[in-house]
């Protein structure tokens, strides 16, 4: 077992037995030999735990922690705690890492200082460019996360391992986890961290059915997540974005709704009304479509994009 690998790979494990050695096979395949390998296997009720095992009794580069279940973030945190590489990157265990990952990610670190780099990916064998530049400032990274236009997931990114400084992902957190993970990584270190983004392609995104993000109980975690993730925000940026932390607050609870087509609780009808955002996104808006949700989807979605469009139309002729 190598006590210095230059990179660390986390996967944690969850009853995915039926995907799971192909993502084990996708990075013990990699060219680049120079890693750790470690399984957290999160109390799995299959045979995912086993494979751990087996695959761990035949290369000495992988480790296996089994935990009672507990969620991704424990998992993630106990690689974190474990891990040895100078650099530090996520893969799902019902993902891909794509041929070659490792070596285009360790000529690209080798080649910039760096404390972070994005990489573009695939989401079931399609890509997806991220078309953002290669150098990115914290608050332009921030800024993104706020509204949503970038991934947040830890796959398909490479930390530092010591720029991470103790950084652990938030436990009580059952969506979102990983979005304050990637802001509170690039703003506690807002004037010494460097941000760079490659546009090649590490990583396979499997987006299956039946996931935690179809569950009815998707809304509760949003509100959740604004519960808790609001305070740091706002105490890491000290009052700057406003106008992007209230677009937070209202695509959090918009997003649920639109994906759904329920109607919103009175907490989300207080919280929409309270939040102060331009024409484009106002909380009149918003509010209007989810109510119209009750009675008629196809009527909901002609009148959000009839508005805003209406409102982009008059803005132009400004």
């Amino acid at each position: 077992m190598n006590n210095n690998p230059k990179i660390s790979i986390i996967v944690p494990v969850y009853n995915v037995e039926q995907y799971l050695t192909h993502c084990i096979d996708s990075i013990l395949n990699q060219s680049f030999a120079d890693f750790e390998l470690l399984l957290i296997d999160d109390g799995s009720k299959d045979k995912s735990g086993a494979i751990c095992d087996e695959y761990a009794a035949k290369d000495s580069r992988i480790r296996v922690f089994h935990k009672e279940n507990g969620g991704v973030s424990p998992a993630r945190n106990i690689g974190l705690d474990n891990a040895k590489g100078d650099w530090i990157t996520f893969v799902d265990g019902d993902d891909l890492l794509l041929p070659k990952a490792l070596t285009n990610i360790m000529e690209v670190v080798e080649n910039d200082d760096a404390d972070l780099y994005i990489f573009d990916y695939l989401s079931n064998s399609r890509p997806v460019k991220l078309n953002l530049g290669q150098m990115m400032t914290t608050d332009m990274f921030a800024r993104l996360l706020l509204l949503y236009k970038i991934q947040s997931s830890p796959w398909a990114k490479v930390y530092k391992a010591k720029t991470l400084n103790g950084l652990r992902f938030n436990t009580s957190l059952r969506i979102g986890e990983d979005w304050l993970f990637n802001f509170e990584f690039a703003m506690m270190n807002r004037d010494n961290i460097r941000i760079i983004h490659e546009d090649s392609c590490i990583y396979d995104y499997i987006n299956r059915e039946g996931s935690a993000m179809q569950s009815r109980k998707i809304k509760d975690k949003y509100l959740q997540l604004n519960r808790i993730a609001i305070p740091v925000v706002e105490n890491l940026l000290s009052g700057k974005m406003d106008k992007e932390v209230q677009a937070f607050k209202a695509i959090n609870i918009f997003q649920p709704n639109w994906k759904s087509g329920s109607a919103p609780s009175k907490e989300e009808d207080e919280i929409l009304m309270s939040i102060q955002l331009n024409e484009d996104f106002s909380p009149k808006l918003l509010l209007s479509y989810i109510h119209l949700l009750r009675r008629n989807r196809t009527i909901a979605h002609a009148y959000f994009y009839y508005h805003m469009w209406k409102s982009r139309f008059h803005n132009m002729l400004r």
